[in-house]
């Protein structure tokens, strides 16, 4: 297995090609979770993996809490089934709460003041939903200090925490709920069988993937990892490419290979959801992808699961200019193809579009 047969697989396992029946809920369910800071590129996580999807049905789901959108993995925004939040919360949240406590007290937010955060947060929303500036707001009015990084942090906490999730958005700006009147559950006990759980549901989804990509991504450590991997690695198939193992779904790489166009958005699974990323994004495009540095990724358009350029959307009225730059030399069959991914996009959208090559 090459780094080509890794990246045509992924797109396999990721939903994004080859054939399938998920709706809204099994698809996300499968997935586990997808990365969401960027809101409107997250919607087109989801429209890449249900074709004849449109972005107001992502908006919807989330308001009628089939979608709950909250900081998980990583520390950072995600997508996930509201059947899948309290028991992952309980699985890495603290894990990832343990990670940023340093950060917190440069801030000056110990345990003292994280737990009354919690408490101001959980009285605040007890009225129902809140702005993040309103809620920012209360808290800095009951004596709470939410400048600079603080307010950040203590909703990132309380988050992390199982106290709120994010809820519907009001007059286009984010709102914050109570976790508890959202999605109203038993509070969960971590344990291994949920560990392996999702250890087994990040291969069937992202494999091909190593055991440091199962790290990364969950935020569990190396040990756990393997551990874990070793307790279930027999309901998966499994290759070596150099002296790394990587395991999938079974009959994944069975699937036939197809000449594949996509436009992903910046923070896709299909390229966020992995520690080593070389085989979708070869290091010579790396810094076109990442210019600053900085953890912001540009959206790519993607070959056969590998990077081979970058979008741009503009929203102009009722249309979205597309400009795309090519990495590599672009031959006329191949820009039929990504103009059609480009149409469906602004399908998607419901906009006309206006699709450009800059090169």
């Amino acid at each position: 297995m090459n780094a080509a047969d890794i990246a045509r697989g992924r797109l396999h396992s990721q939903l994004i090609a080859g054939q399938h029946d998920h709706s809204l809920a099994t698809m996300l369910q499968h997935m586990v979770a997808l990365q969401a800071q960027d809101y409107y590129g997250c919607k087109w996580s989801v429209g890449l993996r249900l074709p004849g999807s449109c972005d107001a049905d992502v908006e919807q789901a989330i308001a009628r809490k089939e979608v709950i959108r909250t900081w998980s993995f990583r520390g950072t925004w995600h997508l996930m089934h509201p059947h899948d939040v309290r028991w992952i919360l309980s699985l890495i949240g603290s894990r990832v709460l343990a990670r940023a406590a340093s950060n917190f007290r440069r801030e000056g937010l110990g345990e003292k003041e994280i737990k009354n955060s919690r408490k101001l947060i959980a009285k605040a929303l007890s009225g129902g939903q809140m702005t993040r500036a309103g809620l920012l707001q209360y808290i800095q009015d009951k004596g709470g200090n939410t400048t600079g990084l603080c307010g950040g942090f203590m909703l990132l906490d309380a988050a992390l925490s199982g106290l709120i999730c994010g809820g519907p958005r009001h007059d286009k700006e984010f709102t914050f709920v109570l976790l508890d009147d959202w999605l109203p559950g038993e509070r969960v006990v971590a344990n291994n069988n949920m560990l392996d759980e999702l250890s087994l549901r990040y291969f069937m989804s992202h494999g091909p993937a190593t055991v440091a990509d199962l790290a990364y991504w969950s935020g569990i450590s190396i040990s756990e990892a393997r551990q874990s991997v070793s307790r279930i690695k027999h309901k998966l198939d499994s290759c070596t490419d150099g002296n790394a193992a990587f395991y999938f779904a079974p009959g994944l790489m069975d699937a036939r290979p197809l000449k594949s166009v996509h436009l992903l958005p910046g923070f896709d699974e299909c390229l966020m959801g992995y520690r080593d990323r070389s085989q979708a994004l070869p290091h010579h495009h790396k810094g076109k992808i990442t210019p600053a540095n900085n953890g912001m990724f540009n959206p790519t358009v993607l070959i056969d699961g590998a990077v081979q350029g970058m979008w741009k959307r503009t929203l102009a009225g009722d249309g979205v200019q597309i400009d795309i730059t090519a990495f590599e030399d672009w031959g006329p069959a191949l820009r039929k193809k990504i103009i059609k991914a480009g149409q469906a996009y602004a399908a998607f959208l419901a906009l006309q579009p206006q699709i450009s090559f800059l090169n």
